[in-house]
């Protein structure tokens, strides 16, 4: 009867063709053998089968020998059985954008009109789902459709369904967000209503509409709309038909609200110093533009810092660990990934083509310096021919350096700003705005300079201390890499890795890693970033900024030596461009093919021992990795240290000779508990991120609220 009750997918009690085809099918078992058995189970001849024909028919094959073994059928079934209904499931709930728990003509309309269904098609599905004539496809009436498409053969591949609506859907949420960045003018993460007043009032909407679209988002009645009730305002106004092309609406409101002055800093960064920091913020506080984005170049040929090999994605890290760790979260300066992908770096104007492609809701400048107006500056850069002349179009941000004045030619030039407090005075007084007190002097610091005083370990306290931390890192683990020696008993250096999604990290995981290093149980921990888990969707933190996050704990808050020893705690990107996350026995197999010359062990706290000897999964070779891999262990509070464990040869405790261990409580979860409690609730004065201060690193928080993570 369990095959019966598989089989009998609408749950009818009768087992009819459509059902019959679709699930056989997927056995693989011929059409003509499928129609055959029907016949033959269809006692009464109604194009049905009961229970009860079903069991006759089973037996009657079973005594003729034509019965297969039932319990893998059983299997089959059930596995074919769940997958379909998870991505049926996952189908419907994502036609049905207001959570009803049905799907109305206005929703299908809505989704399936966006993958370029037609209007009849769209009816005409809708009347055969809906069996009880009530209007609506329930989830049960929705299965029943995709069995009879399947059965006729006009069911297209789930998954590629469930690919084509997350892209239309991801394109839907990010059009909302920037729809609400637009209304949410004081960036402060909730729109209130006057806001709401003052930008929807621009576009026509009258004050009675706006009052009342702003009580029936406020589900929490604290007269403030979140990110979340505002997407559910746009997901139900989808759902009764009465919302307009967003891209439409987006380009009515930046017409309104004039478009975001941005400033592009290009160059290698190798390293970011205080010079350029300087640069951007001056440009700021002179009121040159609303942003500034620093944008550090694509791939280049021997990418080097006096031997040390740096890739574009360092390069990227270091400019995050300097804008970061630099200036406060809501200060407009940011760090723009355009150029880290790409196969070479991309010439200024294709550079700057692109951005304003890429965002047509700004208007861009390129900042540079007066040395680089030279005749062998930047009218020597090389770029395609349909560019040439490029940066007499360009509107340029200039810095004057005392050593290369600016010619006439340039300051005749109408697409030439000069960065500085006498030009931008003249400017503001021009448009009746007050004049802006002297922003700081810049920096005098070059990179031939920088590169220099990096050989000679002469660079602390003029590039930010962060990416300081980051380059002695990367130079002493390049140089253990390099030597392959052995540590005092003739072993392996012996490396920890301390895996996880650090969503984000905490001070927690820091004292974690430093007791494990003081101990000297291991010679080094690798803290490793998660790579993409689909099995996790609530996990919806990019890899690479849980990647930063952790370089910037790492970097601001953690000495590079202790003593005479270097404080060897690194940050691992072996995971960022996986697939997907590799289980951690796997992980850690991997690891032992890149880095034959360390002995690579696993670090993880007594709660994590009980299921440890399940992470292998289904493949048959990891079982009892456990046992065989080295393992670092960590008292937890509340976890006992089972005895077996203790015993074990390949099991290292972590304890303190002269105290007890530093732990801390801090997690993920409550750090990003504690950020969704402070956008709802101000009960102890907090505001914001300042909810998380002391929890993890300021450079982390920073990180946080510049790009806008757990919104």
């Amino acid at each position: 009867m369990k095959i019966f009750g598989l089989m009998d997918e609408d749950s009818s009690g009768e087992i009819d063709a459509f059902e019959a085809k679709d699930m056989l099918t997927m056995l693989n078992v011929p059409a003509d053998t499928i129609k055959e058995g029907m016949i033959s189970a269809d006692i009464n001849m109604d194009g049905k089968i009961t229970s009860k024909e079903f069991v006759t028919f089973l037996q009657k094959a079973n005594e003729i020998g034509m019965l297969p073994p039932l319990s893998a059928v059983i299997g089959q079934l059930k596995v074919r059985s769940n997958q379909r209904n998870c991505k049926a499931t996952r189908i419907f709930k994502m036609i049905d954008s207001d959570g009803s728990g049905s799907i109305e003509a206005k929703e299908a309309q809505s989704v399936l009109g966006g993958m370029g269904l037609s209007a009849d098609t769209i009816k005409e599905g809708m009347l055969g789902a809906d069996l009880d004539m009530d209007g609506k496809v329930t989830l049960a009436e929705f299965k029943r459709l995709l069995v009879q498409a399947a059965a006729l053969g006009e069911l297209p591949p789930l998954d590629a369904v469930i690919a084509q609506l997350e892209v239309q859907q991801n394109k839907s949420h990010a059009e909302i967000q920037r729809l609400f960045r637009l209304v949410d003018r004081d960036h402060s993460g909730m729109i209130d209503s006057e806001e709401a007043l003052s930008v929807l009032g621009a576009m026509g909407v009258s004050e009675a509409e706006i009052k009342e679209g702003m009580i029936g988002a406020d589900m929490n009645m604290d007269g403030q709309i979140s990110l979340k009730e505002f997407r559910r305002l746009m997901n139900m106004a989808a759902a009764l038909g009465e919302l307009p092309p967003l891209g439409a609406v987006i380009a009515q409101l930046e017409t309104s609200l004039g478009r975001k002055r941005v400033a592009v800093l290009g160059g290698s960064f190798t390293p970011p110093t205080d010079r350029h920091l300087l640069m951007a913020a001056n440009v700021i506080h002179l009121d040159l533009a609303d942003e500034v984005w620093l944008v550090p170049c694509g791939p280049k040929k021997n990418d080097k810092l006096f031997g040390l090999e740096l890739t574009s994605r360092d390069r990227l890290v270091m400019c995050h660990l300097a804008v970061d760790t630099s200036f406060t979260a809501d200060f407009p300066v940011k760090v723009c990934d355009i150029e880290t992908e790409e196969k070479t770096a991309l010439d200024t104007p294709v550079l700057m083509a692109r951005l304003k492609r890429n965002h047509p809701e700004c208007t861009f400048s390129f900042v540079i310096g007066s040395n680089l107006l030279g005749k062998s500056g930047i009218p020597k850069w090389t770029c395609p021919p349909e560019c040439k002349g490029w940066y007499k179009r360009e509107k340029l941000l200039v810095f004057e350096r005392a050593e290369h004045k600016i010619s006439p030619d340039w300051l005749a030039q109408a697409n030439v700003t000069i960065c500085s407090p006498a030009a931008t005075t003249r400017a503001r007084r021009n448009t009746g705005q007050t004049a802006l007190p002297p922003p700081p002097t810049l920096s005098h610091m070059t990179t031939k300079m920088m590169t220099t005083r990096f050989e000679n370990n002469m660079t602390t306290g003029l590039i930010p201390a962060a990416v300081e931390g980051f380059l002695y890192r990367k130079k002493a683990l390049a140089k253990c890499k390099k030597q392959f020696s052995l540590v005092p008993g003739g072993r392996k250096p012996r490396v920890a890795i301390f895996g996880g999604s650090f969503n984000p990290i905490t001070d927690g995981h820091l004292k974690m890693a430093c007791e494990v290093i003081h101990s000297k149980v291991v010679d080094q921990i690798w803290l490793v970033p998660c790579g993409k888990r689909p099995d996790k969707p609530s996990l919806k933190t990019p890899c690479f900024n849980r990647y930063v996050m952790v370089q910037l704990a790492v970097n601001s808050k953690l000495p590079t030596t202790n003593g005479t020893k270097d404080f060897a705690i690194h940050v691992n990107d072996f995971e960022l461009d996986a697939p997907v996350a590799y289980i951690t026995p796997v992980l850690l197999r991997e690891l032992d093919k890149k880095y034959p010359q360390f002995e690579i062990c696993f670090m993880g706290g007594a709660d994590l021992l009980a299921g440890m000897h399940t992470w292998g999964g289904d493949d048959k070779s990891l079982d009892g990795w456990e046992k065989k891999r080295q393992m670092v262990v960590l008292q937890r509070e509340g976890y006992e240290i089972p005895s077996e464990w203790k015993s074990r040869p390949n099991v290292h405790l972590v304890k303190n000779a002269c105290t007890a261990l530093v732990t801390s409580n801090h997690s993920s979860s409550n750090i990003r508990a504690l950020i969704k409690a402070s956008k709802v609730s101000n009960k102890r004065g907090f505001r914001g991120l300042q909810s998380i201060e002391g929890l993890t690193a300021i450079g982390v928080i920073s990180h946080i609220g510049r790009n806008e993570l757990f919104a």
